[in-house]
């Protein structure tokens, strides 16, 4: 089971304001033996938009990059609406250079309508934004892996004579995850594409998931286990109960502060990790055994960011 951290810089949970901050959560993460950091790729903040500042993923990615030797990065996700697929496959060959191989390219069909609005974006249809979805990715490999110049027809966009170089350094692509538990459309495209996968829910959700995604794979004749699961997941986590029982409520009431409804007490634990590192682990050991590869694990306050590398640990 591999450890990532799921930086949700677009929440208001996480409101980081500078660069030397992000600079040292990487830092401290990357020494807590962390294996990849994941970000929310947003224009503006989730899901309540306010004006406090909010960076480009992609840039900080490059930035942080060049700050860290191990740690890898990706998104979580990167919408397909909101950037030109050369400029994005261009963006992207540049980074893994800038990283040394290190990132992970996060993709999704985009769902924040209200962003798009605001920047101009062209927010269509699900149905025509899944579809664009599938191009982009085609796209893609496409210019990272062709020897030759790339011509694309399709409904969603048109290359001709399109070259990329320098490739990425990860060969044959970097890996591309997708993002979202769609049954139909979204997890075929992870069969079809994707060397990772990222939904969330409880275990039996999660359980559930993962055999629709073996039947498309068995039903295309694409190896399942070519594809790492990966799911999301807060954590509150303490040195004894009565930590625990504390960063609880401070976590709820993080909620009320923002206006939101909180989780109740007696379902908080379905889709959250929560507990002394020691039973942190064994709710990890569950998912672990249903065929989860890897957990993102959102902090959201000091007390939990103390204790996780003693999870790590655990794993390490």
């Amino acid at each position: 089971m591999k450890l990532g951290v799921y930086i949700h810089g677009s929440s208001p949970f996480n409101p980081k304001v500078t660069f030397d901050e992000y600079s040292q959560l990487a830092i401290f993460y990357e020494n807590a033996g962390v294996e990849t950091l994941w970000f929310a790729d947003h224009l503006i903040r989730t899901p309540d938009p306010n004006e406090s500042p909010l960076f480009e993923t992609w840039s900080l990615i490059a930035g942080l990059s060049t700050i860290t030797e191990t740690i890898k990065f990706g998104t979580m996700v990167s919408p397909v609406t909101f950037r030109n697929i050369g400029l994005f496959a261009k963006m992207i060959s540049t980074i893994d250079h800038m990283s040394n191989g290190r990132i992970i390219v996060g993709l999704g069909s985009g769902w924040y309508e209200k962003e798009h609005e605001m920047f101009d974006l062209q927010y269509p249809d699900l149905k025509t934004r899944s579809k664009l979805l599938e191009d982009s990715i085609e796209a893609l490999i496409q210019l990272w892996t062709s020897p030759n110049k790339v011509n694309f027809q399709s409904d969603s966009f048109t290359l001709k004579n399109a070259y990329l170089n320098p490739k990425p350094i990860q060969k044959p692509h970097p890996p591309i995850l997708i993002g979202g538990g769609g049954e139909k459309i979204t997890l075929l495209q992870v069969a079809k594409y994707a060397q990772m996968s990222n939904f969330s829910g409880n275990i039996e959700t999660i359980k559930h998931k993962l055999t629709v995604l073996k039947n498309h794979c068995s039903n295309i004749g694409r190896n399942y286990d070519e594809i790492i699961p990966t799911i999301n997941m807060a954590a509150v986590i303490g040195k004894n109960q009565g930590e625990v029982e504390i960063g609880v409520e401070q976590y709820r009431d993080r909620f009320l502060q923002l206006g939101m409804t909180p989780p109740s007490l007696s379902g908080f634990a379905d889709n959250r990790l929560v507990g002394t590192p020691e039973q942190i682990g064994e709710q990890i050991d569950k998912l672990k055994i249903i065929g989860v590869k890897e957990i993102n694990i959102t902090i959201n306050d000091k007390t939990s960011e103390k204790y996780l590398p003693e999870v790590i640990k655990l794993y390490s």
